[in-house]
C-alpha cells in the first residue's frame, strides 16, 4: 500500500516512539453556527458561480477566489448567524491570466496566476491595491505552470517589530515546487529576490497540494515542505532556513500512496495534507483522502515522518490508516491542531473532531467516539473542492471554523476542559525507547552572500543552472 524512499542510503535500524500524553474530554459548547458569506447575484441567478479556491488564517479572515477576483471577509467581532459582508476584494487583470490557487497569512494574502505570484499585505491602511509587496513572473519561458500554494508566517506586524513569511507554490515535473521568502523589518513587507527549487526527480505530473510543517519554538530551526502529486505521492523537503544560496533542494523523502494497480477514476485521491507535532513534539503527517467511486484506495492515514526519514520499512504498523468506525470514506479536507491533540475533518454532510492518541504498537490512532456535527459544506465541482478547515486553540476550548467554494461558513466551539494553552507543554512523560539516530535528510550546501531587493520586485526566470539566488 505504502512505499518510501529516503534521498540518502538510510540505515534500517527500527525504532520504537511509544507515545505517552494527556488526553481530553470533548463536548460542543453549543450548536454551531451556519452562516453565508455576501456575494453578488445576478438577477434571475438563485446561487452565483461557485469560487474555485478557499482560504482561512488564524486571526479570523476568510479568503475566496474566482477565476479573476479575490474576496476577503474578516468575521473577527461580528455577528456570525448574519451574512458575512466582503471586506474587499482584488481583481485580477488581464483576464485572460486567472488566478490558480490562494493562501492567507496573518498579515499576507498570496495568490498564485497562471503566470504571476503576487503577494499583498492585507491587514494596513488605505486600498489593498496599494500595498502589494510582491508582483514577480512564475516562469518566464512559460514552461512551468503554478497548481497550488501555502504560505507560512513567523511573528505578526503589531505584535513585534520583526516578522518573516515564506510562500511555496507547487507547479510541473521536475521543478515541482518553487519557494520564496520575505520578511517584515522597519514599517514595511520586504521581498527577497531569492528563489529556491523544490525538486521531484520522478514528478511526471503537478503538484496539486503544498504545506508547511508549522513553526518551531527557534526562529531558525529547518523546517518542511510537503507537496502532492496528482498521482499522490508525497514529497517531503527539508529546508534549513540558516543555508545561505541554497539552489535546489532534492526530496528527504518521497512517499507512494498508491497501489500501482488502479486507474485515476477508480482510485480516489489526496485531498490536504497537514504536518504537526504531537504533544511529545514528534512529526508526523495527517493526509485527507476522497475514496471516491468506492475504490480499494488507501483510508485518511497518519505517518510518523522520523520512522520514515530513518528508511523504516513500508510495511511498518505506525503508518495507520484512520479507524473505519471514526471516519468516512469521503473525506474533503481536515486539520490537525497545533497542539497535536486533535483532527478536525470536513465530509460531505458532516464534520468530525477525532482525539488523537498514543497505539499500544506505537505511533498515533485515534478514539473511536469523535464529535459529529452537520455541516452544509459541499464541493465547487465534481475536480473542484474548494473547502478550507483551521482550528484553533484557547484554554478549554476550541474555535473550529469551515468554509467552502459555495460561500457556506461553519463555526463550531468545543469545550474542552483543563486543555492548557498551545504554548503550554502537557506531556506525562517522554519514553525513551528509542535510539537517537544520525541526520539522515538532505543537507543543503552553502554559497556566499548577496544582497536583497524589497518592496515590489518581478524577478525573471532563468535557466535551472544558472540561477542566482539572494539570501534574505
Amino acid at each position: 500500500m505504502f512505499s518510501s524512499q529516503s534521498s540518502r542510503g538510510a540505515s534500517r535500524r527500527s525504532s520504537t516512539f511509544t507515545e505517552n500524553f494527556r488526553t481530553f474530554t470533548t463536548s460542543l459548547g453549543s450548536p454551531p453556527i451556519h452562516s453565508r458569506l455576501e456575494r453578488r447575484r445576478w438577477l434571475g441567478v438563485r446561487d452565483p458561480t461557485p469560487d474555485i479556491c478557499t482560504a482561512l488564517s488564524s486571526n479570523g479572515w476568510i479568503a475566496t477566489a474566482s477565476d479573476n477576483k479575490v474576496r476577503l471577509y474578516n468575521y473577527k467581532d461580528v455577528d456570525t448567524t448574519r451574512e458575512i459582508k466582503c471586506s474587499f476584494s482584488i481583481d485580477v487583470t488581464p483576464e485572460s491570466d486567472r488566478i490558480r490557487a490562494i493562501a492567507l497569512s496573518d498579515d499576507l494574502l498570496a495568490i498564485v496566476t497562471h503566470s504571476r505570484l503576487l503577494v499583498y499585505e492585507y491587514r494596513t491602511t488605505g486600498a489593498i491595491s496599494d500595498n502589494l509587496v510582491d508582483s514577480r513572473e512564475i516562469d518566464q519561458r512559460q514552461t512551468w505552470t503554478p497548481k497550488s500554494i501555502a504560505i507560512r508566517q513567523r511573528g505578526a506586524v503589531g505584535e513585534r517589530l520583526v516578522a518573516s513569511a515564506f510562500i511555496v507554490v507547487g507547479g510541473e515535473r521536475k521543478t515541482g515546487a518553487k519557494l520564496f521568502s520575505y520578511a517584515y523589518e522597519g514599517n514595511c513587507w520586504c521581498a527577497h529576490s531569492d528563489r529556491v527549487l523544490l525538486s521531484c526527480p520522478s514528478n511526471t505530473g503537478s503538484i496539486k497540494i503544498v504545506s508547511f510543517s508549522p513553526n518551531e519554538s527557534k526562529a531558525l530551526e529547518p523546517f518542511l515542505v510537503c507537496g502532492v502529486s496528482n498521482s499522490d505521492v508525497i514529497y517531503c523537503w527539508r529546508v534549513d532556513p540558516t543555508e545561505r544560496l541554497i539552489r535546489t533542494v532534492d526530496p528527504s523523502l518521497t512517499l507512494n500512496c498508491t497501489s500501482g494497480r488502479l486507474g485515476t477514476f477508480q482510485r480516489g485521491e489526496i485531498t490536504s495534507v497537514a504536518i504537526f507535532s504531537s504533544p511529545s513534539k514528534r512529526p508526523y503527517l495527517f493526509c485527507s483522502v476522497n475514496q471516491r467511486h468506492g475504490s480499494h484506495t488507501i483510508r485518511s492515514f497518519l505517518a510518523p515522518l522520523e520512522q520514515a526519514y530513518a528508511g523504516q520499512s513500508s510495511h511498518s504498523t505506525q503508518w495507520r490508516e484512520l479507524p473505519e468506525e471514526t471516519v468516512g470514506r469521503n473525506m474533503l479536507c481536515g486539520t490537525v491542531t497545533s497542539n497535536g491533540l486533535f483532527i478536525v475533518v470536513v465530509e460531505e454532510g458532516i464534520m468530525r473532531l477525532l482525539r488523537l492518541q498514543g497505539a499500544c504498537e506505537g505511533g498515533l490512532t485515534c478514539w473511536s467516539n469523535p464529535i459529529n456535527w452537520v455541516s452544509s459544506l459541499k464541493p465547487a465541482a465534481t475536480d473542484v473542492l474548494a473547502v478550507s478547515v483551521s482550528a484553533k486553540e484557547e484554554f478549554g476550548r476550541l474555535h473550529v471554523t469551515a468554509v467552502d467554494g459555495r460561500g457556506h461558513v461553519l463555526f463550531a466551539r468545543v469545550s474542552v476542559p483543563k486543555m492548557p494553552p498551545p504554548d503550554e507543554v502537557i506531556i506525562e512523560r517522554v519514553p525513551r525507547a528509542e535510539v537517537p539516530s544520525e541526520h539522515l535528510i538532505l543537507e543543503i550546501a552553502a554559497s556566499s552572500e548577496g544582497s536583497r531587493r524589497s518592496n515590489s520586485i518581478a524577478t525573471q526566470e532563468q535557466d535551472q543552472d544558472r540561477i542566482d539566488i539572494v539570501p534574505g
